[in-house]
């Protein structure tokens, strides 16, 4: 069963560091997807769009960011259709996408990751 923890306490939990990536990272979200929900979901970040409520919530167009000490895991289901795009960045052999906190954020190709996520595309 999910664990559900309201903003203040998960975001009490966060560095600095990873307060400004969470930031930055949903930035870009939702300047292509202004209307984007988001909840915490096992105490991580979980983007998706209404439209897709009605389906399985680990079957939905959606995106989930796990924060740990150096870097942020990015789930999705279009992960590897842009790994090539992404190839700065780390993916582990279940292509998740991997940030570390000293990385440039490079926000064309995760605006274009992020918009496939989202879709379903």
């Amino acid at each position: 069963m999910p664990n559900h923890v309201n903003y203040e306490t998960f975001i009490h939990t966060l560095s600095d560091l990873q307060i400004g990536c969470l930031q930055h990272l949903k930035t870009l979200i939702t300047e292509e997807f202004p209307e984007v929900k988001w909840t915490l979901l096992s105490n991580q970040p979980y983007f998706y769009l209404e439209q897709f409520e009605h389906i399985n919530l680990h079957r939905r167009p959606s995106i989930v960011m796990a924060f740990y000490q150096d870097h942020v895991n990015i789930f999705t289901m279009s992960n590897l259709n842009h790994k090539a795009n992404l190839s700065m960045y780390t993916f582990t052999s279940k292509n998740t996408l991997q940030i570390f906190y000293d990385q440039v954020i490079e926000e064309q190709p995760l605006k274009i990751l992020f918009k496939d996520a989202l879709t379903g595309v």
